[in-house]
């Protein structure tokens, strides 16, 4: 019984992982489709302000107010800076660069993880983790195409939000031994909805209700995708979820195609299966080591 119980619910977390997947690769197409007709400090606010519905939820199904009491305000902090960072640098790389190519240097965020957990978390890693992040720069390099003309902005863009996003899992390791998720995503998306409304005045476009409508649409699914990735990791460990998160690459390269004509490259292709396969590696090799 007790093996069937946990197949289950290592089904109900894929399940989850899933649609977490499926809703944050929706957010990524709704950015590409209204981000150029307003301010990326609008669409942002957007996506935090409609975010907090399922914020607000998450905090009452797991224990009221008394869940975001902290002692670790600047912790926060420094995950809200590098949170609102990676999201802006992220939705301007689906601006600047297509779909498929955005989602890959995306998976570059795990690799610096590994890199950086050694000096500041003081984590131990082999040379077989070592290895893969190596080989994984390799594909950066590869997808690059170095000594082929000025590099593009929108790479460097994209690597950016990869390198801030490498620091909110980094925070979000030092969060997670004292503060519940509920409480981390709360103040998270609270905080940035109070820096963005502040904005709002400098740069404000107001937005037609069809969009207005699209606009709300990316801050419920952005939110209830942060819900429904928690709730993955509720009922299956971290090595069988984070995985999942290379199947947008299938459905962001799908949606590319159709809707815009992208076409992956070769070098995209190729340097897409040496990234995700040395991140998964990691992830392998971390599962075993633990």
């Amino acid at each position: 019984m007790p093996a069937l119980e946990t197949r289950r619910d290592n089904l109900l977390g894929i399940a989850f992982g899933l649609a977490s997947v499926a809703l944050f690769s929706a957010q990524s197409l709704v950015v590409k489709l209204v981000g150029d007709r307003y301010p990326m400090n609008e669409v942002v606010f957007f996506r935090h302000a409609f975010a907090l519905i399922p914020a607000i939820v998450m905090v009452m199904h797991q224990g009221g107010l008394r869940t975001l009491r902290t002692g670790r305000f600047p912790m926060h902090l420094a995950r809200m800076a590098a949170g609102m960072s990676s999201m802006i640098l992220g939705f301007y790389a689906l601006l600047l660069i297509p779909l498929a190519d955005a989602v890959v240097y995306g998976f570059v965020s795990p690799l610096l993880v590994t890199a950086l957990s050694v000096p500041l978390l003081g984590e131990r890693v082999g040379i077989h983790r070592w290895s893969a992040v190596l080989i994984g720069f390799l594909g950066v390099v590869i997808m690059m195409q170095p000594g082929q003309g000025a590099l593009e902005w929108g790479v460097l863009v994209a690597l950016g939000g990869a390198f801030c996003g490498t620091f909110v899992n980094l925070t979000m390791r030092k969060l997670g031994a004292t503060e519940t998720a509920a409480s981390t995503t709360f103040i998270y998306t609270g905080l940035g909805c109070v820096v963005f409304t502040l904005s709002l005045p400098f740069s404000w476009v107001t937005p037609t209700f069809g969009d207005f409508l699209i606009l709300a649409g990316l801050g419920l699914g952005g939110g209830v995708a942060q819900y429904w990735y928690t709730k993955s990791l509720r009922h299956a460990p971290s090595a069988l979820i984070a995985p999942l998160g290379y199947f947008s690459l299938i459905w962001m390269t799908a949606a590319g195609f159709f809707f815009w004509d992208e076409v992956p490259s070769a070098t995209t292709l190729i340097g897409a299966v040496v990234i995700c396969g040395s991140g998964l590696y990691i992830l392998y090799r971390e599962a075993r080591r633990r």
